[in-house]
Order: structure tokens, then C-alpha cells, then sequence
């Protein structure tokens, strides 16, 4: 192409040339002559956004002369070199994927030659193909190096979770303590309260910064992993699920395994979880009302009603996500623990009124002695 009459630098037939998107031109690069298609043209028309089509690179030219021109005809006809490939398999974009893992992945990339597999092929989204080097198959490698940072929807990220809270079958009948609740959907968090959920306490324990002598932070987590972090109310640790990380703010978003709620914590706040309380279900257990719906305001005053004390909870169904249960209130429980609030309300209440009336006496006998 560099040889082409057209294209010489000197050629005093060139005509100003006007760009137009989807359209074929060609395009100088470090003196150098390519079949391009513009994508892009900048608001004041002096620079165009271009794929090389022989190569697969997407550059911004500037709309001169010097870099761009119409492409001569004789240069149709040849199909593309480039084609547009996917490697079947691996997620096409993730902005969580750390820098030195995007790097290992274009080091995958860098060989010279590559057998190819093609399993799909459209038009404008390009191919679905199979790289392999020597046996080793190069998609493989690369999706094991990104599956922690997959980006899962609420959905998917809600069924991964739930493979790890208690096991429970239909018919289960416990006490529970009422945990947390997003407001997301009708869905809230139980603890159940039973003699495997108070030995998983106990363990839960050794967390606690004076039980651990040997702590192994972590300079940054992973998302997807389970840790120990310390919770920003009460200041303890808890087991805790990694769901993403913020490098430049040094913290990571954090769900809380045992309880079902979320906070960020700082990198400096999470360490490695214990092997010994690792291998334990989660406490924190996602549930929802058979054939009710809950609306966001109906969860609130259902919160309100129960949250201090206990409840039963029977299991109707298992979903993929969450267990659908019926719950049970011991309302004498409630009855006495509200009779017992009232009563201390008024005890309250009464002592304001001697300490109004003692005050009211004390200034009367005072005005009285002042008079005489």
C-alpha cells in the first residue's frame, strides 16, 4: 500500500477528504499505509476513531491529509486479515479484575502462533474460538484466573450463598431470633437457636483479637473468599463474606455470614479465617413468608413487633435462594415484656410527678419563710 501512487506524500491530486461513519479509508501509521473503518468522528471533525481491519487495533487519527485518505479502489477487494474473536468461555469485561491478573492474562496472549478452534461466528459480534499452545488450552487458563472476579447478578449472588447457610428440610420446626433485613426485596435473616447453633457460638468466639495470637492479614482479600473482619458497631470480629473490593479506598464491602448484613471494612480490619470455624454452615438464614408478599413498610412494622424476641419458624419450602417459613410469635412472651415496659413507663412517669410536687412544696415553704 505504501507504494501506491495515492498515498505518496507528495501526490498533488489529493483531494480533501471527508470521513463518515462505518466507512472504509485508509490510514498512516509510523509511515506506514492500513485499510481502516472509521467508528468514531470527533464533534469538531478533526480526528476519526478507526479499526485497522488487516490488524484488529482501534486508533484516533487525525482527519489530515498526512493520516488519512480515501482508500484506492484496488484495495476492496481483499477480505479482512482480522477477524473480531471472543475466547469462548471467559467474560468480556470486568472492571474488578486486579491490574497484575489483566496482566497475567495478556502474558497468555503474547505467543506468536496459536492453534484455533472456531465454535460460533456472527457477522458483527465476531467469533467464539479456542486458543491452545502446545496442548494447554489458553481459555482454560485465563478463566481460571478471573473466575474470583466474575461479576455475578443479585440473583446468582443470593443462590451461591445460600449453598453455605444451615441445612434445613421441610417440616423443620425451630427458635429463631430475628437477625437483619435488607428492604431489598420481602426476604430477612433468622438466627436459629439450637444445640448445633450454640457450639458454632462457642467456636465463633475464638475470633476475637484475644484468642488470636497469630493473626495473618490480608493486604488485599478476594472477593468471594470467606474472612474474619471486625464489625464497625460493636468492634468485634465475625466470619464475614468478601463480595467486592475498593483498592483505592482500602476497603471491601463485606457480608456477614452469622447475621446476613452488610458493611465496608478496611483492608486493615480482615484477616484470614481460622481454619477451625471455616468449615462451619453460616448462621445467618434467608428467609421469606409462604404465599406472602411483604411490602417494604409491612416488613418495618414486622421487624418492630418481633425483633426482641423469639420466634418459631417452620420450614414450608426450599428455594434456591431462601426457605419459605411461617412464622410464630409467643404472644404471652410479647404481652409480658410489653406489660413490663408499660410498668416501668408509668414508674417513671410517677417519680416525675413527687419530684414536681417535692420541688413545688419546697418553693411555697421557702416564699412563706421569706414573707415572715
Amino acid at each position: 500500500m505504501s507504494a501506491h501512487p495515492e498515498l505518496q506524500p507528495d501526490d498533488k491530486s489529493i483531494h480533501p477528504f471527508k470521513p463518515e461513519i462505518n466507512h472504509i479509508c485508509a490510514c498512516c501509521h509510523e509511515g506506514r499505509w492500513f485499510r481502516c473503518r472509521i467508528l468514531q468522528i470527533s464533534s469538531d471533525i478533526s480526528t476519526a476513531t478507526v479499526n485497522y481491519l488487516d490488524w484488529g487495533m482501534v486508533i484516533p487519527v487525525q482527519i489530515e491529509p498526512t493520516y488519512i485518505r480515501c482508500l484506492p479502489n484496488e484495495f476492496y477487494v481483499e477480505p479482512a486479515c482480522s477477524i473480531l474473536c471472543h475466547l469462548d468461555g471467559v467474560p468480556t469485561s470486568n472492571d474488578l479484575i486486579p491490574s497484575c491478573v489483566i496482566a497475567q492474562c495478556i502474558h497468555l496472549l503474547s505467543e506468536n502462533e496459536y492453534e484455533v478452534i472456531v465454535n460460533d461466528y456472527d457477522n458483527v459480534t465476531g467469533g467464539k474460538i479456542i486458543l491452545s499452545i502446545d496442548g494447554q488450552i489458553i481459555n482454560n487458563q485465563i478463566e481460571k484466573l478471573i473466575s474470583p472476579y466474575k461479576l455475578m447478578s443479585f440473583e446468582e449472588e443470593l443462590i451461591g450463598q445460600f449453598q453455605y447457610e444451615l441445612k434445613l428440610s421441610v417440616g423443620d420446626k425451630f427458635k429463631a431470633l430475628l437477625s437483619s433485613f435488607g428492604g431489598k426485596d420481602d426476604s430477612f435473616y433468622v438466627l436459629v437457636i439450637n444445640e448445633n447453633t450454640a457450639a458454632i457460638d462457642r467456636a465463633m468466639s475464638e475470633l476475637q483479637e484475644d484468642h488470636i495470637p497469630n493473626r495473618e492479614y490480608l493486604q488485599v482479600p478476594q472477593i468471594k473468599t470467606l474472612v474474619v473482619a471486625r464489625y464497625v458497631d460493636d468492634k468485634k470480629y465475625y466470619r464475614a463474606w468478601v463480595k467486592s473490593v475498593d483498592i483505592q479506598q482500602e476497603q471491601a464491602l463485606i457480608f456477614f455470614v452469622d447475621f446476613g448484613n452488610e458493611s465496608y471494612v478496611s483492608f486493615s480490619d480482615i484477616y484470614v479465617c481460622p481454619e477451625s470455624v471455616r468449615t462451619l454452615p453460616w448462621l445467618g438464614i434467608r428467609v421469606r413468608l409462604t404465599n406472602e408478599t411483604m411490602t417494604a413498610q409491612e416488613l418495618t412494622t414486622f421487624w418492630k413487633l418481633t425483633e426482641a424476641h423469639y420466634i418459631w419458624i417452620h420450614i414450608n419450602d426450599v428455594f434456591k435462594d431462601a426457605y419459605g417459613v411461617q412464622v410464630q410469635l409467643d404472644y404471652t412472651v410479647y404481652l409480658q415484656q410489653e406489660r413490663l415496659k408499660m410498668a416501668t413507663s408509668k414508674r417513671s412517669i410517677h417519680k416525675a410527678i413527687q419530684v414536681r410536687m417535692k420541688n413545688a412544696l419546697l418553693r411555697i415553704y421557702l416564699k412563706k419563710s421569706i414573707l415572715f
